[in-house]
């Protein structure tokens, strides 16, 4: 299936195959794979199926349907759940929260008996998505030495998109496990951001990184480092950050696939 594609295209032994000539093509594969996991959540809904949990080496889907007579607080990857098993030995430490208040926002406006629900999480996409920045967020403005330092986790709610700012009274909340060592945090970073597919990034890349409605609640460090953000809207999340060095960290990862017909026949699955 589609998923499986998904995860081969990520395994470590394929991730120096990726050209920069192609960098353009990455974040496609973040759209394609984030409509993939909201068509499953919206036909979850047809088929009344409550939860549904896909888990792969490098990549989890959860799709559920939330009853808005009865919504539930959801966190995803909750790795108590013996699905999530099969995370190891990749059991990702980020998380994301989504409280009950927001399925019931989503069933005011919509009136909508069911709300379907979709997450993912990727493993090694961070080390090859571009570092592209919105230049118009006020608070990208004149950092231009960022770069990805976190999991990508995505969340799709019905049909909420990630332009939208509904959710300011009850917040998502986004934790995001770091990699401290060879980065510099500053009262700027880390910078809670969303990948937004609206805008036009370098190197005509679809999107750029976007702080608009995230942002950083707290830092956390000793053995676990987290940045916990909030967002007033779904979307595709991450940390940037300054490292410590000039070298260019990402200039080995920001690659597209060089056989560009592989990567086009597995986006071209869900279209």
């Amino acid at each position: 299936g589609y998923l499986s594609v998904v995860n081969n295209l990520l395994e470590t032994k394929n991730l120096n195959s990726w050209k920069s000539t192609q960098v353009s093509l990455v974040p496609g594969l973040l759209q394609a794979t984030s409509d993939f996991a909201a068509h499953a959540a919206e036909a979850a809904v047809d088929n009344e199926t409550a939860l549904k949990v896909v888990v792969k080496r490098n990549i989890a889907m959860s799709i559920s349907v939330q009853s808005s007579s009865q919504p539930t607080d959801i966190k995803f990857p909750n790795i108590s759940n013996p699905l999530y098993d099969r995370f190891t030995p990749w059991r990702p430490r980020s998380s994301i929260s989504i409280p009950a208040a927001v399925i019931e926002q989503i069933h005011r406006r919509t009136q909508s008996a069911y709300i379907p629900v979709a997450s993912l999480i990727f493993n090694n996409l961070d080390e090859i998505y571009p570092n592209v920045q919105a230049r118009d967020t006020q608070a990208l403005t004149g950092m231009d030495d960022l770069h990805l330092n976190s999991a990508i986790i995505t969340t799709r709610i019905g049909t909420s998109t990630m332009e939208t700012s509904e959710f300011e009274d009850d917040p998502i909340t986004i934790q995001l496990d770091r990699n401290i060592y060879g980065y510099t945090q500053s009262a700027n970073t880390p910078l809670c951001v969303f990948w937004n597919f609206s805008k036009r990034g370098e190197n005509d890349v679809a999107g750029a990184w976007d702080s608009s409605g995230v942002t950083r609640v707290s830092n956390t460090s000793g053995y676990n480092h987290f940045t916990k953000c909030q967002s007033t809207h779904p979307a595709s999340f991450a940390v940037l950050e300054s490292p410590h060095y000039t070298e260019d960290r990402v200039s080995s990862f920001t690659h597209g696939l060089s056989n560009i017909s592989y990567i086009s026949c597995s986006i071209s699955l869900v279209c």
